[in-house]
């Protein structure tokens, strides 16, 4: 029953997505930058997000302005995901800033992604997993 929105740059991937999810009525695919997109979807959101899977432009500024623009959004409940957060020296940047955010209760790096959380019930509290 989740309303779900997808960003796509490639016009021909939202093409095969939209075939292989043409069941699925819940999906909503939004062609084009999401450095442009991103911002005017969110104009017109009235509702709180619960998840978000980041996975776009790997710059510092990009992702902190990812960030930045969906923070309104979040609830006590709402997981923010941030992939490739060891990608670069950038990634690791907005990673440590964004874990340290005063409204980010609680933070898992699990070396390809990072998941954050906002429930005020949490300590802050940062974990890193290690895969042997």
């Amino acid at each position: 029953q989740a309303h779900i929105c997808t960003f796509e740059g490639d016009a021909n991937l939202i093409s095969i997505a939209k075939d292989i999810n043409k069941e699925n009525k819940n999906v909503e695919f939004i062609n084009g930058n999401i450095d442009n997109t991103l911002a005017q979807h969110l104009s017109k959101r009235i509702n709180k997000i619960d998840l978000v899977y980041v996975d776009a432009n790997h710059t510092y500024e990009a992702t902190m302005n990812y960030f930045n623009q969906l923070l309104p959004f979040h609830h006590s409940q709402s997981i923010f995901i941030f992939d490739d957060i060891h990608w670069s020296a950038q990634m690791k940047k907005a990673w440590e800033e964004i874990k340290a955010h005063p409204l980010v209760t609680s933070s898992i790096d699990i070396f390809d992604a990072g998941l954050i959380f906002f429930n005020p019930d949490f300590q802050k509290q940062h974990f890193t997993l290690s895969f042997y």
